[in-house]
């Protein structure tokens, strides 16, 4: 029969797993400088399946303002194109035979503030992902302390440990927050 420390432990990796995706989020807003992760994951329709653009090309960053794609496979350069125009990014985009080069453009005041609020958004999906995590375990915590599989001691350590889990996880969460508006506040 597990003890508490072993079923309160069970929310360590599903915060690491929310956190790592907050991260990624993260990495794929534009924030003014150019960044390879901005594209990594647009979906290319290549060859019939959908296959993300780090899967079919070198991408590197120009310059601060620009990326350059270099496909493995010369033939895809219209379908990757065809792909950035239709990811909605607003990005200016051109095709000459050998590269997909991106241009980024500045972000304005407002862009940045809205952005701002996306950050705020997804920091809250995953604190609500975490959350619900959290109660999961302690739904069972509590069906067990029903089935006297564990004391009120265990359910009192459990909760107490459970709360300690989240409140670490807000504050990183808080911080990458901070860092990433930083980001796009910075002119």
């Amino acid at each position: 029969m597990p003890n508490i420390n072993q079923i309160t432990r069970e929310l360590e990796p599903k915060i690491k797993e929310a956190l790592n995706h907050l991260e990624t989020e993260f990495r794929s807003l534009h924030t003014g400088r150019a960044s390879t992760a901005i594209l990594e994951d647009i979906m290319v329709s290549y060859y019939g399946a959908k296959t993300p653009l780090k899967q079919l090309a070198n991408i590197s960053v120009a310059d601060p303002g620009n990326l350059a794609i270099e496909p493995y496979d010369k033939s895809s350069l219209g379908e990757i194109e065809k792909a950035i125009k239709d990811s909605q990014m607003s990005f200016s985009v051109t095709n000459d035979g050998n590269f997909v080069r991106v241009a980024l453009p500045p972000l304005s005041e407002e862009r940045r503030r809205e952005l701002t609020k996306v950050v705020h958004d997804k920091a809250e999906e995953v604190k609500v992902s975490i959350r619900q995590s959290r109660e999961q375990i302690w739904d069972r915590i509590q069906q067990m302390v029903k089935k006297k599989q564990l004391t009120e001691d265990d359910r009192f350590r459990g909760q107490t440990e459970l709360n300690k889990q989240i409140e670490g996880a807000n504050r990183r969460i808080e911080e990458s927050v901070k860092s990433k508006e930083g980001e796009l506040l910075k002119i």
